[in-house]
């Protein structure tokens, strides 16, 4: 019996002693946390002049701007001939606006390069706009601007060009820009005829010169 009391009275101190250690830590009042949308908390995406596809004299600019930057790309060129922040501007004035204040920030040299067979080949153009390829709409809205180019021609310092499936991705939010480039190898064509492909080798290729019976 006196064991029992003696290890009863040693977990009430112990219990005491951890009690008064949790009371001495001082807590910290908590504090107004801001909310969103922020002032800045918005972005917009147009093209410079109109749509190009539809304006002939338009130039192929794409035009990004939040409360926070601003950045154009020349998806024809694929290049940026403007970047930079912006003064802070409310969402309904910016979509009012003009292009004066995205216009006169200064260019940024873009470089998309990727070496193969020790060669290097730098990105210099993208493809011409025909509804699959060239400039893409990805999504759009008040938070976040997405979009891409594909088709892009990679060219090397002696003319040649790079055999690729590449595209170059600009994912923009009020605060931040994401720039993504994927590159992969081009499809090979496909071969007339029961040419062994496929993941079983039993394919039967259709190219438009020969046909099926079935």
């Amino acid at each position: 019996m006196r064991r029992f009391w003696q290890r009863l009275l040693a977990f009430v101190a112990i219990f005491a002693l951890g009690g008064a250690i949790r009371a001495s830590v001082a807590v910290a009042e908590p504090g107004p946390v801001p909310l969103t949308p922020a002032a800045g908390d918005h972005s917009v995406m147009w093209w410079r002049d109109g749509f190009p596809a539809h304006l002939p004299n338009a130039s192929w600019q794409r035009c990004i701007q939040t409360g926070r930057y601003g950045f154009v790309l020349d998806t024809a060129a694929m290049r940026v001939p403007h970047v930079g922040p912006v003064s802070a501007s409310s969402y309904v004035s910016l979509g009012r606006g003009d292009n004066a204040a995205i216009m006169a920030l200064p260019a940024a040299d873009l470089g998309l390069f990727i070496e193969a067979d020790g060669t290097i080949y730098r990105c210099s153009a993208g493809a011409a706009w025909d509804r699959t390829f060239g400039p893409r709409l990805i999504e759009s809205g008040r938070w976040v601007q997405r979009a891409d180019v594909n088709g892009l021609v990679f060219t090397s310092s002696d003319g040649r060009q790079l055999a690729a499936d590449a595209r170059f991705e600009t994912i923009a939010w009020p605060d931040r820009l994401a720039l993504a480039l994927a590159v992969r190898p081009p499809l090979a064509p496909i071969a007339a005829g029961d040419g062994s492909f496929g993941r079983l080798g039993g394919g039967f290729g259709l190219d438009g010169t020969n046909h099926l019976e079935v």
